[in-house]
Order: C-alpha cells, then sequence, then structure tokens
C-alpha cells in the first residue's frame, strides 16, 4: 500500500526517527513524503518538496506543500494519508483525506502545546483550559482515525479532554541504530548541548549552570551543537557570566553521534518538548544525562537511573550540583552510562514497526 504523508519543515533526525519504522512494515511499498526539503534516504521514501524559490517563504512553501499534498492524494491514490505536528500539517493531512474520503493520522510530536497555539509559546500551562483554537484542533483530532503521542503524558491529555483510548497509539521513534551507537572516541567535553537556539530550549540555564559547575571545575568544557535566533544572545552571556573559553559554540552539525560521543554528559533544559529526540540518541550512544522533566521524557528517563531529571528546568543551581556530582563521582558517572546503554538496548526498533502495523490495521479496517 501507498502512504502519503505531510511533515513541512522537519530535520533529517526526526524524518528518521518517525519514517523509518513505518517504512519496514512489509505492507506498505511506498511513503511519498511532502517535506520542505529532502531529507534522508530511506527504503521506500520518495520525497515531494517545494520548488526551491517558494521553500525560503514560510507562508508560499506551506501553501504549496498544501497543494502537493492535496494533488498527490487526488492522483496517486493512498491507502492512507498523515501530518507530523497538528498545525498545519496535521491539519492539512485531514483536509485532503477528507476530499479524497481516505482514512487519516494525526501525529503529536510536540506534546500537548499543539493544543494552545498554532505556533510555538515558550510558556504555556497544560493544567490551564485549551481556548478556541485548542477546542477547534480537539473536534480535528477526534474525527482523525488515529493520532500518534511521543508518550503517555500526552496520551493521558488527550484522554482527559474526551479524545477515545482506542484511537492514540503512544509511539517514542527509536534512534536509527546503524548511525547513534557508543564508540571509543576520547571525550573531550563535559556536556553537551544540542538542538536548537530558541528561548523554548532554555540554554541560558545551561550556560548558569555551567557558570556555577565552573566553580567547582575551572576547567569544565560546555560544547553548544545547533544554531538559532537566539545564539548572539547566548554568546554574549557566556561573556557576562565569565564562561565564554570554557563554552564551545559549534553551530549546526550534521554527524550529531560523534559531537555525542565525544562528550561526557548531555544536558538538556528545555521548559517543554514532545519527546526530545537527543536524549534518546545520547542513550543509544551511552551517554550519561541531566535533563528538564519536560514532555513525555520520564516514559524513558528514569531519575537516578539512566538520566537525573530535573523537576524546575530554571533551577540551575540543581543542574550544577548534579552535573558535578557525575563529574566527581567515576563510580556513579559509569553506572549511569552503563545504564544508559542497558535502556537503549531495551528499546527496540522493530517494536515501532510493530505499532505501525497496528495503526495501519485499526485505521484500514474502518474503510467502507
Amino acid at each position: 500500500m501507498k502512504i502519503l504523508i505531510q511533515m513541512g519543515n522537519k530535520g533529517d533526525s526526526i524524518i528518521d526517527h518517525s519514517i523509518s519504522p513505518l517504512a519496514r512494515v512489509k505492507d506498505v511499498s511506498q511513503i511519498m513524503l511532502v517535506a520542505r526539503k529532502p531529507g534522508p534516504p530511506i527504503a521506500k521514501v520518495r520525497y515531494h518538496c517545494p520548488p526551491g524559490l517558494l521553500r525560503k517563504v514560510p507562508v508560499l512553501a506551506a501553501i504549496s506543500e498544501f497543494f502537493i499534498l492535496t494533488t498527490l492524494a487526488v492522483i496517486k491514490n493512498p491507502r492512507i494519508i498523515a501530518g507530523y505536528l497538528l498545525f498545519p500539517h496535521g491539519l492539512f493531512a485531514f483536509l485532503a483525506a477528507k476530499i479524497t474520503g481516505k482514512p487519516v493520522i494525526a501525529s503529536l510530536i510536540a506534546g500537548p502545546v499543539e493544543l494552545y497555539s498554532a505556533g510555538s509559546p515558550p510558556d504555556y500551562n497544560p493544567a490551564e483550559e485549551i481556548g478556541i483554537y485548542g477546542k477547534i484542533m480537539l473536534a480535528v483530532l477526534k474525527h482523525t482515525d488515529a493520532i500518534i503521542t511521543k508518550g503517555t503524558v500526552t496520551q493521558r491529555f488527550l484522554t482527559e479532554r474526551g479524545v477515545p483510548a482506542d484511537k492514540i497509539f503512544p509511539l517514542i521513534p527509536c534512534p536509527n541504530t546503524s548511525r547513534f551507537y557508543p564508540t571509543a572516541a576520547d571525550k573531550e567535553y563535559d556536556m553537551i548541548f544540542v538542538g536548537r537556539l530558541t528561548r523554548v530550549k532554555n540554554v541560558s540555564t545551561v550556560l548558569a549552570a555551567t557558570a556555577e559547575v565552573k566553580k567547582e571545575s575551572p576547567a569544565i568544557r560546555l560544547c553548544i551543537v545547533g544554531e538559532g535566533h537566539c545564539r548572539t544572545r547566548l554568546e554574549e552571556e557566556a561573556r557576562r557570566l565569565g564562561i565564554e573559553h570554557n563554552v564551545i559554540f559549534a553551530g549546526f552539525q550534521r554527524d550529531i553521534p560523534a559531537w555525542l560521543n565525544r562528550s561526557r554528559i548531555l544536558i538538556l533544559a528545555s521548559q517543554r518538548e514532545g519527546f526530545p529526540n537527543v536524549y534518546l540518541e545520547a542513550l543509544f550512544c551511552s551517554v550519561s544525562a541531566v535533563v528538564s522533566d519536560c514532555g513525555d521524557i520520564t516514559d524513558i528517563a528514569k531519575d537516578g537511573y539512566n538520566a537525573f531529571v530535573i523537576k524546575d528546568c530554571n533551577d540551575h543551581i540543581a543542574f550544577a550540583s548534579t552535573i558535578v556530582k557525575l563529574l566527581k563521582d567515576e563510580e556513579l558517572y559509569k553506572q549511569m552510562v552503563k545504564n544508559a546503554g542497558s535502556t537503549a538496548q531495551a528499546l527496540k526498533p522493530d517494536d515501532n514497526t510493530a505499532t505501525w502495523e497496528k495503526i495501519i490495521k485499526k485505521v484500514t479496517a474502518l474503510e467502507g
């Protein structure tokens, strides 16, 4: 069967982790992936992208993607249509599916925040009542044939708001094990942050924690991998904190496994996430982690076992004291690394393929 998916502007790792398990489903013969630009080569996947000039203007790119999606839905006759990220891609997939009478799947990759805003607000309270926008999106979800979440926190959020439990499938996308695995690389960095340099990633707390750690370990080294509109401000912040010589801004990098394997501790202080892919990538590289309690992360991150989970993402003192403990207690560090590796071994990519098989069976059974 052919499956049509809209993902829009997603990075290579998200595409690889999310689509590869589906591509391993035997009954799937082709995946038509509407994306802003071509992603990594994956068996059975063919990319359909807007013209180069349109990609540079987000609104025009989104309109072009919807046109491509709808055209493919009519001409190529896919069995199922799906969208990753509720707005706009999930909504576009929903409309294309209703136009063509196909089953539709929505994937909430960012978690409950997708019902609070069409954008990416750093501050929101999932305990608050959703507004008019969220109620519209909730209605769309209730009329969607299947919903993929990145864990049980988002699943519970939806069921508490009336979404039928039998149409929700938690699916944590495992990293590609041919890329993410532990190596014998020297540990050049004590800490590493990987992600977009945006407010929601809360890199300011990472820098403040590093300044505290420096008081105990003057030679501490933090590597920041990623780009974003906050980079200049963060570089200035590092100078203000007196850690400019302790922090390396490496910019955008493609070979993330190599950077993780050269680091001792992943530090993640996000204000919110769906499920942070980088945490799983660190696990699969047997890298210890200090993370904020965000999104669905505690489905996998068990405090004191395979990570240290900080409840308050802004508590740089708690981050710093935990990092110092890990750096000074070699036995604790080794145990955390061992437990990270054990957790990764227990997370089988084929389990995601099996979940996809269940999803496909459910939505195709609804046809006719």
